[in-house]
């Protein structure tokens, strides 16, 4: 057994019957997707993927961070399940069923993933919903997880390199100490940034979940970005999002005429490895959306500049200090109060994340993947999420919203990719 690090125990100290922390992708497959077969592909990679055998263990009364146990074997009866598709059936009926899996809260006496297969979701396609708890890994953890049960060709899929760029200690040669500084610098900017205004998104939260699914061609979504110098995918949706906000809520319905949105966009804050995917390892940046905006262009390149600005001045590296040093300090209790204070919608109103995927469809089992939405987890107060998966030659979309802060996930979702079409076509 060995203990959480405090960077994966903080997604369970964040969780509450009104905010899972699961991480999820709803996908389509072809029709040769099936319940059994997808079972016994799993079978037979449960030995080498230990992930998939890893249960909580409560250390100490709770006064340490939880455990890892790893348990010899697995009821795959549990974890692989056939579901029926919610009506109206179809792409809407996988998003009904995901919009539920995103409200679902893992029960922590067995490892902690299940996929649900659907079958017959539209004519010759199945679909499926893989959910894994966010204390096992993070949004780009969970696409590496699932590459080692990925087959193309034969072989692993590759992936692209990250769009959303990434922190990392000060290197090429600098000191200790100015690696420090740097993260001293970074705790300090975070500090400064401090509290937002209520924006159309926060409010209290229940389990009820509303999702919308879309899929934009690549192709599109680099000529967007082709709009503004330096630009990368992550700013094209970011800036989509800040569009379809203004359309959805005028300035003059916006709480207190608010002229920003701030949302969190995962870095990875550390190296890696598909062999070593588990556990968290990025970091939260905060990036402004400037509302009011009415130039596309123009809003492009203010959030493009801020995010490389603010991918630079070490707020990442303070961030990942603070959860991985500095709670690692705390007992279990003072970190658990610690996260639920920090993490929900007095410092950001939404959580965006776009992230690399195969570059080929893969096959899981006995069904290609088609398709695959990523179904992001959201915080204390904080109604909405939006994640963005490179998947061969498109960007799968995926918007989650509390059932109260999005009532109309579709329309706001079409919005986003109204608005990064409208960007392409200059």
């Amino acid at each position: 057994m060995r203990a959480l690090a405090p960077a994966d125990a903080f997604f369970l100290y964040a969780e509450s019957w009104r905010v899972p922390q699961t991480v999820a992708a709803a996908c389509l497959s072809d029709s040769g997707m099936t319940r059994d077969g997808l079972a016994a592909h799993i079978a037979t990679h449960l030995e080498a993927s230990e992930w998939l055998r890893r249960v909580l263990v409560r250390r100490s009364g709770g006064w340490r961070r939880p455990g890892w146990r790893t348990v010899p074997g697995v009821d795959l009866s549990q974890h692989v399940i056939e579901a029926a598709v919610p009506p109206p059936g179809g792409l809407a009926g996988l998003a009904a069923f995901a919009g539920a899996v995103a409200g679902f809260r893992m029960p922590r006496d067995r490892p902690l993933w299940r996929i649900w297969v659907l079958p017959e979701v539209a004519p010759g396609r199945s679909a499926f919903v893989i959910a894994i708890h966010h204390a096992l890994c993070d949004g780009p953890g969970l696409v590496e997880l699932l590459g080692s049960l990925f087959v193309v060709d034969g072989r692993q899929p590759t992936y692209r390199p990250s769009p959303a760029g990434s922190a990392s200690p000060a290197g090429g040669g600098s000191s200790r100490l100015t690696a420090a500084a740097r993260v001293a610098r970074g705790v300090l900017l975070l500090t400064v940034d401090g509290m937002v205004r209520a924006g159309p998104f926060t409010r209290r939260l229940r389990p009820a979940r509303r999702f919308a699914l879309a899929s934009v061609p690549l192709t599109t979504v680099r000529a967007a970005a082709r709009a503004a110098t330096g630009a990368q995918p992550t700013d094209v949706v970011l800036a989509a999002l800040a569009g379809a906000v203004d359309r959805a809520e005028p300035a003059g319905r916006r709480p207190g005429r608010l002229r920003t949105l701030r949302v969190v966009v995962p870095v990875l804050a550390r190296a890696g490895s598909a062999a070593a995917a588990t556990g968290n390892r990025t970091a939260g940046l905060w990036v402004r959306l400037p509302l009011g905006e009415p130039d596309p262009v123009r809003r492009l390149n203010r959030i493009a500049t801020d995010r490389a600005r603010r991918s630079t001045s070490a707020r990442a590296l303070g961030s990942r200090f603070v959860m991985e040093q500095v709670a690692g300090l705390l007992p279990a209790p003072l970190h658990a109060l610690a996260v639920r204070a920090a993490y929900r919608g007095r410092f950001f109103h939404a959580i965006v994340s776009v992230m690399p995927g195969p570059r080929r469809r893969p096959f899981l089992g006995p069904g290609e993947v088609i398709t695959a939405h990523p179904v992001i987890s959201l915080a204390d107060r904080v109604g909405l999420g939006l994640g963005g998966l490179a998947w061969g030659d498109a960007l799968c979309l995926g918007l989650v919203g509390d059932a109260g802060a999005v009532p109309d996930p579709d329309a706001l979702l079409a919005s986003v990719v109204a608005e990064i079409e409208r960007l392409a076509a200059g």
